[in-house]
């Protein structure tokens, strides 16, 4: 069963039952005991009730009714019921349907109350819950009660009518009122009068009522209202008014709000009102003023979320009437919505009200309505507007330092602070004023933070300013201050802010170098992108951080060389190069202490020659691009005219150098030069070489008898010696012997190269005339020397100074600009500019010099000159990978630098000035290191770097440069400006760039093929390993900076080989490609080059297509003018008569890949072409020929073969390397300044590499000789160049009259001059016959061909003009041997030639297999046998010489000649030359012989049997003199051979010298060095021979001499010797003796300093 709360009960889907009084009202109570009603609805069946049955219970289940049919009626009721008051009864039903089913359903139940009902309140007047005395109007009455029905708790016997105070409890379901039934009337006591002026009228359940168009009576007279309420349950209830008087019409004088514009509360407000008062009264009746009886207050929204004013609107045009009229609908409706914060709520008499719980949104507009009301009900109302403003004054920025968000803050003066803030606002109430105030903890420790004193009190300042001068101050160092500013808004919310610390403090920060571009080690010239710049500089934070890590070099760390040597570069003057420099280095004169800080150098004066001693030290100096080197010297004193040098120079290892300062300023045309040198020692006049004197005797030496050594004289002076007679200049060279130890490695003549150096000489001459003299030269004296002089005003060898040499280097395009400056103790003495360039190998020296070369005069031996000079804390500049060695950094203090900006410089092409065009904008917040306990303020515990440079990279992006100016690029500058924390700048700008804005631009590129020559552009390649291109990319405005390359197979490929960057070659090659490279395929070269700015741009070669694999020679060819010879070796020899002419006919090539068509004639065996191969066409059939020299191509005349185009021959191009000295003398003294100088002026001839190599005849002539030997060729090329030959031949040229003879099986050939012959055969006693056979059987087939050649034939000119390397082998012999072009066994022997002279050839040059007998016979009476021969001879092309044909088979000659019958039988074999038999050496066992092959002329001539040979002569002086001990005497001796043979020079082992040594090359160079102290006349026997192989054809003459050499006697210092047990030790130079000892004791050694004798210690 479903039970609900409603009378109605309903079922889900099958109906209710409705429980209905009897009396039909709406509730759940009945005041019946005896009667019920009840209805019910089952209309949710779908099927059809059938039955109804009804029954009635109590609440505890009593039945009351039995369940009673109704049929299908759906109400019943049931009277005569006895029920109980304050029981409950409920019905239930139960319905049944068509098909039999049954529903029960019960009702919610009906209670009997029968309580009456308590009276309520009535009160006159219309303003809810209270009750007026009086009122206005006389025509409306009004009245308002409540309580009526409640429970009798619930009513206030003395109610105050204040409605939320008296607030009455709804009476219960049982005590609800049905109606209320009014009425009015003057008098509440009786019942006639209560109703006489309104009757009772039913007004429902309202509890006000308003009675209009009444007739009242002003004044005195009362009027009360009555109430009688019944209750639902019938029973009555009536309460009566106190009545009201009417016609007080006085009206209410509004009066004023006060509440604050702005509150900062979201819940509470204050309001106070004031001024609220009625009117007086007009009726005379009542003549005194009312009092105000209550005041009604609401606060609304003054605009909604959309800033709108509706509600405040509307409660601007709402009557106060309506406001305080509970039922009006102004109060119900309007006034909850107008008043949504504060509810419209009566506040009795009270003038203000703190209303408190509310919800205020921030920022909201809100506004307070007051309505005083009087005691007549009049009333008045007033407004006023007020703002939420619940948030703090928006905090903006207090500034006392340079910049916003320091973190702590440095002032520069203690006087006072400058405040600054801006930006405080308070968008809801403004800010009304500004509060400042200065504090002050006790110190830096983070526990003072907390307790900060007042050193200045708050000082209120007006809202207006923005900036305040706290003074005066005095403030005090590391005490940290503070500045606070209080910001005050109109709603009273206060925001405080505090400044950062504040420390007084005067340190100050340092600028640093700024280059452009972001690589340090290279400044920038060039920017490509006029919009954005970039530039770079260095950070250093800590102040007592080393700007830049030094790198000490002690001399113990293994980089510093010691050197000993005499050969001081740099140290000869321009006029006399040979002019030595007295001075050797040691390494004992250079001694470095056991730490290595220090190094101490000694020059003392020689006692043994007029030399000086001194010591000199180097290391690279990593120069790179510049750097601080620092060394402290106390330099040489000037004993001894010394010189501390310190020279940076790119020399040579092992070696020392510097400069004659002299030599420059002496022979300097710059008059502004003051020249502090004997400048006579530096004249240009040559310096005589004069000899020494030869009879001198030495002094005799003093040798000491014992250990006891008294010296007899302190002082010894050389004795002069007596001039000698003047001797001619010597054609030898006398050099110094080298020194032991020596550590130079280079040649003699490099001694005497100029290097690029820089140095400087410190000249000591006390305070006032010391000098510092600067100098630098150039390499080989490329430019002028600078020379610079330097006085100071100390003197540099009394103590200690610190050096420091700066090398800068800037560039600018192309050019580099080197610059040295000097400073001596912090101090700039000296600034050089524009140096050499110096690189990687430049090194650091310290050395001591004698000044302009002189040797004191040694006035006591035991007492030579000494002076030192130290050197000590040598450091060098940082490594070259550390950018802080190319610029200074910027440099923090303790007042830090915070921020770093950037700007752009231009400069005015007119009057070059510079114009910022660009502002200052931030690049770069530097972190601050914790260097103090102040520093904690700001400090960054994560800043590690402040002790190290940092490198800071900075771009300025967004610009709009302008590029040029007319056409003119503009100059810009980067200026960097660092700020302090105390506001304190410094600004550096860089040395400026241009803008280029143009990428290079690729103007050519071409392929070469390595295989067909280095500068020949191409397509095609025959390579298979190597692809190479060239390019040229133009870039006029900033120039190539790096060029790359990649190879592949299509453009911009790469597969082949990645982009590889060449730097700015323009040239890529890749020559490891082997097995790559396809035939047949296309490669490209795709290069990126990128120009200085930055810019780079892309270009593709045309690209290269590989042939690897030549063409085919399948082609249809014709010799033009040639008949096949039949039966001849080889089968495709041919013969051509006319030597004049020749051809070749051809169709075109099956290969299509053949572009170029050429015709050749070459030599057979290589003898060089006749015609060298010319383009005669393409790929198509044609013919070429040599006609009338001229070149004929397919019947058309092309060119005279003079014009022809012909192979250069590199040998005569490039003549070779020759020692030939023609123009220069042994005399002179650039010969003679070393060994290496006078060994390469060796005499020699002059050099015949070209001799013969050309035959040009002057004219377009075409005659090979008859018996020739040619092949005609057809070279056909593909477009790689790629050839393939196809020839037709051998072809050998017979003339009509000449002969050929080919060897038949088992017949003999011999050859015969034809009787027949068209030529006469001559008759003179010359004349010979002629016979020619192998001496042994030919193969079938081998043709020899013959001609005689007579006089008209061997004047003819052979030779071919379109070639010059083609030799005929024919020749005159007449004029030839006239001109003694003979071999050597030939050579002055030929007396007669007999004529006719003829030649020899094999068809196709094939080697014959046997030698050829050839017989001639003389007349017998031709010739005095007894003294002479005939001979056979032939013409050696080769050598262009006549040999001896009986040679060719043996080297002694196979020949035999019958004297009786004239009978000359000569056996000839290879007439080439070199051949097996010339190639063997006489021990050479080999029996190989070559044989005839290649055309040969041949002659008969008579000749002397004797070969003539004399021996060679010698040329040269062999009176050679030199100074005892002066070194090593070289000399080259000349001699000459009249038969020109080869000839060889050596001393006579028998003879030996006996003053010295010597030694005598084969070539001639003589070296002769004296025993020490030797003097005299030395003889040498010598000798030159000759040179053969065939000393048993030609004896081997030569040639003895004499070689005198006279050493001259030098006068010598005398020598020391001390005896020490028993052995005599000789005093060295520096007063020094070498002994063997025993380990040292004290016992043994005893050690006295002796300066009287020694000098100094050691």
């Amino acid at each position: 069963m479903l039970e609900t709360n409603q009378s109605w009960d309903k079922t889900t889907a099958y109906g209710s039952v409705e429980f209905d009084p009897y009396v039909q009202w709406m509730g759940d109570y009945q005041t019946s005991l005896d009667e019920l009603q009840a209805s019910w609805d089952f209309s949710g069946d779908p099927c059809p009730i059938v039955q109804y049955e009804w029954s009635i219970r109590r609440v505890d289940e009593t039945l009351i009714q039995d369940f009673t049919d109704t049929r299908v009626r759906t109400e019943s009721s049931r009277d005569g019921l006895e029920m109980t008051d304050g029981e409950t009864y409920y019905s239930v039903v139960r319905a049944t349907n068509v098909l039999g089913n049954t529903w029960t359903v019960r009702s919610d139940g009906i209670t009997v109350q029968r309580e009456p009902l308590v009276p309520g309140v009535t009160r006159d007047g219309k303003i809810i819950g209270y009750d007026l005395s009086y009122q206005a109007s006389v025509t409306e009455l009004c009245a308002n009660w409540d309580n009526f029905g409640a429970s009798t708790t619930a009513v206030s016997s003395n109610p105050s009518g204040n409605p939320q105070v008296e607030q009455a409890e709804q009476p219960e379901e049982h005590r609800a009122i049905d109606y209320y039934v009014v009425s009015v009337g003057t008098d509440r006591t009786s019942s006639r009068t209560r109703d006489n002026i309104v009757a009772p009228t039913n007004v429902g359940l309202n509890k006000t009522v308003c009675f209009y168009h009444l007739t009242l009576d002003p004044g005195d007279s009362y009027y009360y209202v009555n109430v009688q309420a019944y209750g639902k349950n019938f029973a009555p209830a009536e309460a009566t008014s106190n009545g009201i008087r009417v016609g007080y019409d006085s009206g209410v004088i509004a009066g004023n709000i006060t509440v604050s514009p702005f509150i900062n509360s979201n819940n509470s407000v204050l309001v106070l009102w004031e001024g609220f008062q009625s009117k007086p009264n007009v009726f005379p009746t009542f003549t005194s003023q009312l009092a105000m009886r209550m005041f009604m207050v609401g606060v609304g929204r003054r605009t909604d979320v959309q800033k709108r004013s509706t509600a405040h609107e509307d409660a601007q045009d709402l009557n106060c009437q309506d406001m305080i009229d509970e039922n009006s609908e102004v109060y119900q409706t309007m006034l909850p919505e107008i008043f949504t914060v504060m509810p419209w709520t009566m506040i009795e008499k009270d003038t203000f009200y703190k209303a408190e719980n509310l919800t205020f949104e921030h920022d909201g507009e809100y506004f307070v309505v007051v309505v005083g009301v009087d005691e007549a009900g009049e009333c008045e109302k007033t407004m006023e507007s007020f703002e939420v403003d619940l948030t703090d004054p928006v905090e903006g920025y207090l500034r006392v330092g340079p910049l916003l968000g320091q973190e702590m803050v440095y002032s520069r003066t203690n006087e006072y602070i400058n405040v600054f803030w801006g930006n405080y606002s308070d968008p809801e109430s403004d800010i009304d004023h500004y509060e400042v105030g200065l504090f002050k903890a006790v110190s830096c420790a983070e526990e003072d933070e907390a307790n900060l004193a007042v050193e200045v009190d708050w000082i209120i300042v007006n809202n207006t300013y923005r900036t305040y001068t706290l003074m005066p101050l005095d403030l005090q160092g590391n005490i940290p201050y503070y500045v606070r500013l209080r910001a005050v808004n109109a709603a009273g919310t206060t925001i405080m802010t505090e400044s950062p610390p504040i420390l007084y403090d005067t340190s100050e920060i340092s600028a640093g170098t700024v280059v452009d571009g972001w690589d340090y080690f290279e400044d920038q010239d060039y920017h490509g992108d006029p919009t954005s710049v970039q530039g770079m500089f260095l950070h250093l934070a800590d102040p007592s951080a080393q700007e830049c890590p030094e790198r000490p070099s002690p001399f113990t760390d293994g980089t510093w060389n010691k050197v000993t040597t005499d050969k001081l570069m740099g140290m000869y003057t321009r006029t006399d190069i040979y002019r030595d420099w007295k001075l050797t280095t040691r390494e004992k004169e250079a001694e470095w202490s056991e730490s290595g800080d220090s190094l101490v150098i000694t020059m003392i004066r020689s006692v043994q020659s007029e030399l000086m001693y001194s010591g000199c030290v180097y290391r690279n100096a990593d120069i790179q691009i510049g750097g601080t080197y620092k060394v402290s010297i106390k330099a040489a004193e000037p004993t001894a005219s010394a010189v501390t040098s310190v020279v940076f120079w790119d020399g040579p290892d092992g070696t020392c150098g510097s400069s004659d300062m002299c030599d420059y300023c002496c022979n300097s045309e710059d008059e502004t030069i003051l020249c502090p040198c004997d400048c006579y020692k530096y004249s240009t006049d040559p310096i005589t070489t004069t000899a020494s004197p030869t009879t001198t005797a030495p002094p005799q030496n003093t040798t000491a008898q014992n250990s006891n050594v008294t010296a007899q004289n302190s002082s010894f002076t050389a004795q002069t010696t007596t001039a000698a007679p003047q001797r001619s200049t010597p054609v030898w060279a006398v050099l110094p012997d080298p020194i032991e130890g020596q550590t130079s490695t280079v040649s003699e003549e490099e001694t005497f190269v100029t290097q690029g150096a820089c140095g400087m000489l410190i000249l000591p001459n006390g305070n006032d005339n010391s000098r510092l003299i600067m100098w630098c030269t150039y390499f080989e004296d490329k430019y002028e020397p600078k020379y610079k002089e330097v006085f100071l005003n100390f003197d540099p060898s009394a103590a200690f100074y610190n050096y420091e040499f700066i090398f800068t280097m800037t560039t600018w395009e192309e050019l580099s600009d080197w610059t040295l400056s000097v400073f001596i103790d912090g101090e700039q003495w000296a600034m050089v500019s524009g140096l050499p360039s110096f690189t990687n190998n430049t090194k650091l020296l310290f050395n001591v010099l004698n000044e302009n070369n002189d040797v004191p005069v040694l006035a006591n031996r035991f007492k030579p000159d000494v002076t030192t000079a130290s050197f000590r804390n040598v450091v060098l500049p940082p490594a070259s990978d550390i950018p802080c060695r190319y610029g200074r950094p910027f440099r923090g203090n303790i007042d830090p630098i915070i921020k770093y900006y950037a700007g752009v410089l231009a400069e005015d092409l007119d009057d070059g000035t510079q114009v910022q065009v660009v502002d200052f904008r931030e690049i770069y917040t530097p972190c601050l290191p914790c260097l103090d306990d102040c520093g904690r303020f700001a400090c960054d515990p994560q800043c590690n770097s402040s002790s190290e440079n940092v490198e800071v990279r900075f771009s300025l992006d967004n610009l709009n440069l302008t590029v040029t100016d007319n056409g003119t690029a503009i100059p810009y500058f980067l200026i960097v400006k660092a700020l302090s924390a105390s506001g304190s700048e410094v600004t550096t700008i860089t040395n400026g760039f241009t803008i280029d804005t143009t990428p290079p631009n690729m103007e050519s590129s071409i392929h070469v093929d390595v295989m067909q020559g280095e500068l020949m552009p191409t397509s095609y390649q025959q390579s298979n390993d190597t692809i190479k291109a060239v390019w040229y990319f133009s870039d006029e405005e900033s120039g190539i900076k790096e060029n790359c390359f990649a190879i592949g197979s299509r453009p911009n490929g790469t597969d082949l080989q990645n982009y590889t960057c060449i730097g700015v070659n323009a040239t890529g090659i890749n020559s490891d490609l082997e097995g790559l490279i396809e035939n047949n395929r296309t490669y490209f070269v795709s290069i990126m080059a990128t120009n200085k700015a930055g810019l780079t741009a892309y270009g593709v070669t045309g690209g290269v297509t590989a042939l690897l694999e030549p063409p085919s020679a399948n082609v249809n060819t014709s010799a033009l003018g040639c008949t096949q010879m039949e039966g001849v070796d080889p089968p495709t020899a041919m013969q051509a008569s006319d030597p004049t002419e020749v051809g070749i006919s051809y169709g075109p090539p099956e290969d299509p890949s053949i572009n170029k068509t050429m015709m050749c004639v070459q030599t057979c065996g290589g003898g060089g072409d006749t015609v060298p191969c010319i383009q005669v066409g393409l790929n198509g059939g044609g013919s070429a020929a040599i006609v009338n020299g001229q070149l004929i191509v397919s019947n058309m005349v092309v060119a005279n073969i003079s014009d022809l185009p012909k192979p250069a021959d590199p040998n005569c191009l490039t003549p070779p390397e020759t020692n030939d000295t023609s123009s220069t003398s042994l005399s002179d003294t650039s010969v003679q300044r070393s060994m290496q100088a006078y060994m390469n002026a060796r005499p020699t001839a002059a050099s015949t590499a070209c001799r013969a190599s050309t035959t040009s005849l002057g004219g377009n002539t075409y005659n090979v000789p008859p018996g020739s030997c040619t092949m005609n060729c057809l070279r056909m090329c593909n477009p790689a160049n790629l050839c393939v030959d196809k020839c037709d031949g051998p072809i050998v040229t017979l003339p009509a009259g000449d002969t050929s003879v080919s060897a038949a099986p088992g017949q003999r050939m011999r050859i015969r001059p034809s009787g027949s012959s068209n030529r006469k055969r001559r008759s003179t006693p010359s004349d010979y016959e002629l016979s020619i056979e192998p001496t042994g059987d030919l193969p079938a087939g081998v043709t020899l061909a013959f001609g005689e050649l007579d006089q008209s034939r061997v004047s003819q000119e052979y030779g071919s003009d379109a070639s010059d390397d083609y030799v005929p082998y024919i020749t005159d012999p007449e004029l030839t041997i006239e001109a003694n072009l003979t071999g050597r066994y030939l050579r002055d022997r030929i007396k007669t030639i007999l004529q006719p002279s003829f030649y020899l050839s094999v068809v196709g040059q094939v080697e014959l297999n046997a030698s050829l007998a050839v017989t001639s016979t003389v007349d017998p009476a031709a010739a005095n046998w007894t003294d002479d021969t005939p001979l056979l001879i032939f013409w050696n092309k080769d050598l262009s010489e006549w040999d001896d044909a009986s040679r060719t088979c043996d080297e002694n000659g196979q020949m035999e000649f019958n004297e009786t019958s004239g009978e000359l039988v000569t056996y000839v074999c290879s007439t080439n030359y070199p051949t097996a038999r010339s190639q063997r050496t006489k021990r050479s066992t080999s029996i190989v012989v070559d044989y005839f092959s290649r055309e040969t002329q041949f002659a008969v001539v008579i000749a002397a049997k004797g070969i003539p040979n004399d021996p060679p002569v010698f040329t040269s002086t062999l009176d050679l003199w030199m100074e005892e001990d002066g070194g090593t005497l070289a000399y080259w001796i000349q001699a000459s051979d009249p038969d020109a043979d080869e000839i060889v020079f050596g001393i006579d082992p028998s003879s030996s010298p006996t003053l010295g040594t010597a030694t005598l090359s084969g070539e001639g160079l003589l070296t002769y060095k004296p025993f020490s102290q030797e003097f005299g006349m030395e003889t040498i026997n010598i000798y030159v021979r000759e040179v053969r192989a065939d000393s048993t054809i030609i004896p081997i003459l030569e040639t003895t001499a004499v070689l005198s050499i006279e050493v001259l006697s030098v006068n010598d210092y005398p020598v020391f010797s001390v005896e020490i047990g028993g052995q005599m030790l000789v005093v060295q130079e520096n007063n020094t003796i070498v002994a063997p000892v025993e380990q040292n004791l004290d016992t043994n050694i005893m050690y006295n300093r002796n300066y009287d004798f020694l000098g100094r210690t050691s």
